[in-house]
């Protein structure tokens, strides 16, 4: 583990913590040795906010997952659902303005919730050069 990196302790084995990462650079789980001589390899903090778990979340594509025409993502998010262009939109035609003007494409996206993205999710999110993001709840 790196230094700074922040770990959830799952166990503790004698002077042996088991992990899950959570933050930081190092293995996602594993084992590593509180003290070695005198000095503290870890240090035990409490989180400003507690963690929120995650839904148990299939990372398969079910039948119930895709749309009336058959597709999943045009992205191929995993755990995103829903996410789409709000310019295309079913028949691919353009989604028609004020004055006759064409709402242009990739400017305006709208999903479901992003709480269970995975870590490539969040990279094809930072691709798109989302600027801005609302919640409407």
């Amino acid at each position: 583990l790196a230094t700074g990196a922040l770990v959830l302790q799952t166990r503790l084995v004698g002077e042996r913590l088991c992990f899950r990462k959570l933050r930081g650079a190092g293995p996602d789980v594993g084992y590593v040795s509180l003290k070695l001589k005198d000095k503290a390899l870890l240090v035990e903090t409490t989180p400003a906010v507690p963690p929120t778990p995650l839904p148990d979340v299939s990372m398969t594509i079910e039948d119930s997952q895709r749309h009336s025409d058959g597709k999943v993502s045009w992205l191929g998010f995993c755990r995103i659902a829903n996410f789409r262009d709000v310019a295309a939109l079913w028949d691919d035609s353009p989604l028609s303005c004020a004055g006759g003007r064409k709402l242009r494409r990739s400017v305006l996206f709208r999903t479901g919730h992003w709480a269970a993205a995975t870590e490539g999710d969040l990279e094809r999110l930072k691709a798109l050069g989302i600027r801005t993001y609302i919640d409407l709840r």
